[in-house]
């Protein structure tokens, strides 16, 4: 699993490159990232800050939310949390919202989480 994950991130940074040397920059972009806290959400979250990028997670697990955020900090990014239950449409038009208005417009939306039958 690891492996594999670590491929994917590859993927990530020589698209990254690829971007940066092309027409565009992930400089002040603002990806959107949902179950962003842990695992694999939390990787990406992490490969999107360390390419430049400005990142918002949502999650319903508050600790785990303000740990990723801390560690995007620490690595140089801008991150925000917002706890959110992506079963709930007001909660996500919420967390949009709120990133709008503190990151700046979304460009990427990465839809991580899941939904379990018990809707955690």
């Amino acid at each position: 699993m690891q492996e594999a994950l670590a491929r994917q991130l590859s993927v990530i940074s020589y698209n990254r490159r690829k971007y940066i040397e092309g027409e565009g920059s992930s400089v002040n972009q603002v990806v959107a990232i949902t179950g962003g806290a842990s695992g694999i959400g939390r990787a990406i979250a992490c490969a999107f800050a360390k390419a430049g990028y400005k990142v918002s997670v949502a999650d319903i697990h508050k600790e785990a939310g303000f740990e990723v955020i801390r560690m995007i900090r620490e690595l140089g990014g801008q991150a925000m949390y917002v706890r959110c239950d992506i079963s709930q449409e007001a909660e996500v038009k919420k967390w949009l919202a709120l990133t709008n208005q503190d990151l700046g417009e979304v460009r990427i939306l990465i839809n991580n989480a899941g939904i379990s039958r018990n809707g955690q």
